[in-house]
């Protein structure tokens, strides 16, 4: 369901269904019920979820942009980013007309709605190539933290100790930095070093950023909610720009502050 205090301020003006967009291009229409008092996402919504294979533990994040629309990233139980799918053959709509003129219209516009997408999701990926810049995200989450005290287990509002990152994207760019230091660096200029470690454990394998990603947590004020892109610049002395959304607020920034109002809403 839709949080209490986000309906609580943006209620009133959300209209039965919702426009849902993702970032490969694709745009989900999905109905609002009230039940209770409560609104829920119902209509197109299971659809939604089968398409992107949205597993227990993963975490949506939903930005709201005015006009009954929304931004939606998805991330998986690591907190990295989904690679997603391409748009389905034919996305979910709300209207279904009577008559068979009002059908035809449908499809029509159905076929438009994923010739659109299509274009959209084809671009996003000529768009990497051409900036030819490898890259993921990292949503920052909340995680359990082991204190002195054996006996006791708290939790932090943030990992200070390391940080994961998609194993693939570091098989593909990083396999031979194992125990290297790593540059990450915000658009002001100003850089951090961490360390990079890379393990293949039985069948998993894992890829962090340690020694160091407290600092750079501390130092860039990074809080639960907030999400960060590293994009690879430099692959022989590995450097990342990193660019950090702010889960409170509307623009990106370089770490700062960050002072101002907003126009949209995050769920």
């Amino acid at each position: 369901h839709i949080p209490v205090k986000f309906q609580r301020i943006h209620g009133e003006e959300l209209s039965k269904e919702i426009l849902v967009n993702i970032p490969c291009g694709s745009k989900w229409k999905i109905g609002l019920a009230c039940i209770d008092g409560q609104l829920y996402l119902q209509e197109g919504w299971p659809e939604f979820f089968k398409h992107y294979n949205i597993l227990y533990g993963y975490l949506i994040f939903f930005k709201y942009l005015g006009n009954s629309t929304f931004e939606a990233s998805i991330f998986n139980y690591t907190t990295m980013e989904i690679d997603y799918p391409k748009p389905p053959p034919i996305h979910q709509t709300m209207s279904k007309e009577k008559g068979q003129s009002s059908k035809q219209g449908e499809r029509k516009s159905r076929t438009l709605d994923r010739i659109k997408s299509m274009e959209k999701f084809e671009a996003l990926d000529k768009a990497k190539g051409f900036v030819n810049k490898p890259f993921f995200k990292v949503l920052m989450q909340p995680s359990y933290v082991k204190p002195k005290n054996p006996r006791l287990c708290s939790i932090s509002e943030l990992s200070f100790v390391a940080q994961r990152i998609p194993a693939f994207f570091a098989t593909d760019y990083l396999k031979s930095k194992n125990g290297s230091k790593i540059e990450l660096r915000i658009p002001s200029g100003k850089s951090w070093c961490v360390k990079f470690t890379h393990h293949k454990l039985k069948n998993e394998t894992t890829a962090r950023f340690c020694g160091g990603w407290r600092t750079f947590v501390e130092e860039n004020r990074l809080v639960v909610g907030d999400v960060c892109v590293f994009a690879l610049t430099n692959h022989n002395k590995p450097i990342f720009d990193v660019t950090i959304h702010r889960a409170n607020q509307d623009d990106d920034d370089d770490g700062g502050d960050g002072d101002g109002d907003s126009d949209s809403d995050d769920l």
